[in-house]
């Protein structure tokens, strides 16, 4: 299986620079919903392998957290 990274973020601007900087999508609130649809799509199926995101990636209830021991449904 092939690794993914998901990069975190606090701020757009400094998510913009680091997806900038590594060409690979960033998923925040002002992207569109197709485009954010693209993006979630593209990540679980593995076709994209890295990504940028702010906390507006948990918001959706369907969301689930994985840890490095378990699975968890979102809370929110």
């Amino acid at each position: 299986k092939t690794s993914q990274v998901l990069i975190f973020v606090h701020t757009i601007n400094h998510g913009l620079k680091i997806s900038q900087r590594f060409k690979i999508p960033f998923h925040y609130s002002k992207v569109g919903m197709d485009e954010r649809h693209r993006i979630e799509s593209g990540y679980r199926k593995g076709s994209i392998r890295k990504m940028v995101a702010t906390s507006t990636l948990c918001l959706h209830p369907k969301t689930k957290i994985i840890t490095k021991d378990n699975l968890l449904p979102n809370d929110h």
